[in-house]
């Protein structure tokens, strides 16, 4: 992992009573808003902190997305996986096995504290993702990918661990990544990652825009460029 300085994370909204989220986002330097504030104010990304994913707060979320918002939804156990606002499957992979679980980054860019496409041994490492999503919607991954995780045989798993997937004019946010409890206690790789998280959540959306064309020779040419859109 490539660790850089954690600056400012800019304002967030805490859905739930979560106080062990308050150190975490202190020590990134984020200020927590209202959360009764709507969508497109300073008050920022909504945030669901580890294993704070029940039945209500998965209505709150659907609610927030409908109308357009970001919601970041932190590491959370397999039981929680019926609240997501869309079909979400998380399976369980094995720390400490042999051969040992792979993650590897996307060219997404989206968390400057990883490498671009490249494989991340972590095993020693300060977070860890317990179970990663092999479901988001109707596919495998979302349509944002940006770390994954491969287990090999015996007892293959291949999930997400970090990923963003749009849900209607939302935009749902997660990362299965452990990251409070070291954030809190002064862990570099975890503040980094939840400042990054935050970063990425709050940046607006870009869209991908496609203009084809064809060739003398008749063959079509695609060329794919990203604009920023005017609501997250």
């Amino acid at each position: 992992m490539m660790l850089l300085p954690v600056g400012r994370a800019g304002p967030v909204q805490v859905l739930g009573d979560a106080p062990s989220m308050v150190d975490a986002l202190a020590s990134v330097q984020a200020q927590i808003a209202d959360s009764g504030a709507s969508a497109g104010t300073a008050a920022g990304v909504a945030i669901v902190s580890e294993g704070g994913l029940d039945r209500a707060m998965g209505v709150e979320v659907r609610r927030r997305l409908a109308a357009g918002e970001v919601v970041l939804i932190l590491a959370q156990p397999e039981s929680a996986a019926t609240h997501y606002p869309v079909p979400f499957d998380l399976q369980t992979v094995e720390a400490g096995r042999d051969p040992p679980v792979f993650r590897f980054t996307t060219d997404c860019g989206a968390l400057p504290s990883f490498p671009r496409r490249d494989v991340v041994m972590d095993e020693d490492s300060t977070i860890q993702a317990r179970s990663v999503a092999v479901r988001v919607g109707d596919t495998a991954l979302p349509d944002t990918p940006v770390v994954i995780a491969c287990q090999p045989l015996p007892g293959p798993v291949t999930g997400t661990v970090v990923g963003s997937h749009q849900v209607g004019p939302g935009r749902l946010v997660f990362c299965q990544f452990q990251l409070c409890s070291g954030a809190a206690n002064g862990d570099a790789a975890a503040r980094a990652v939840l400042a990054d998280l935050i970063a990425w959540a709050s940046r607006p959306r870009r869209a991908l825009v496609v203009e084809e064309s064809r060739l003398a020779d008749g063959r079509r040419v695609a060329r794919y460029s990203h604009i920023p859109t005017v609501a997250r």
